[in-house]
C-alpha cells in the first residue's frame, strides 16, 4: 500500500520511495508464489537500499541510459548471479548468501 505525505498546499502526493516500496512488494508476492509452485525457498531478492539520482542534462541522461542498457550484460559474471535469480539450488540447505532470514 502506498503511503501519502502531502505538499505544502496540502494536496496528497505520492514518493518515489512509496513507488519503489510497492512494486518490490508486489515482485516479492509473486516470485514467493513461484517458489512455493516449485517446493523451493525463496532467496532475498532486494538489496537494502537504492541510488535515487536527478537527470538535470542530456549528458546526464545518456550516460544514465547506458549505464541501464548495459547492466543486464553484467548480471551473469556477479558474485551473487544464482541461475533464475529467485531461489536457492535444492541442494542448498538455507539458501546460501541470500537466505531471506537475513
Amino acid at each position: 500500500m502506498l503511503t501519502k505525505s502531502f505538499t505544502p498546499n496540502g494536496q496528497s502526493a505520492v514518493t518515489i520511495g512509496n513507488i519503489i516500496g510497492a512494486y518490490q512488494s508486489l515482485v516479492t508476492k509473486n516470485c514467493l508464489e513461484i517458489c512455493k509452485l516449485r517446493g523451493e525457498r525463496m532467496r532475498k531478492l532486494w538489496q537494502r537500499n537504492y541510488y535515487e539520482h536527478v537527470i538535470r542534462n542530456a549528458e546526464s541522461h545518456e550516460c544514465i541510459a547506458r549505464y541501464v542498457a548495459g547492466n543486464p550484460v553484467n548480471w551473469v559474471i556477479d558474485k551473487f548471479h544464482c541461475g533464475d535469480g529467485i531461489c536457492p539450488p535444492a541442494s542448498s540447505p538455507k539458501g546460501g548468501a541470500h537466505d531471506s532470514s537475513d
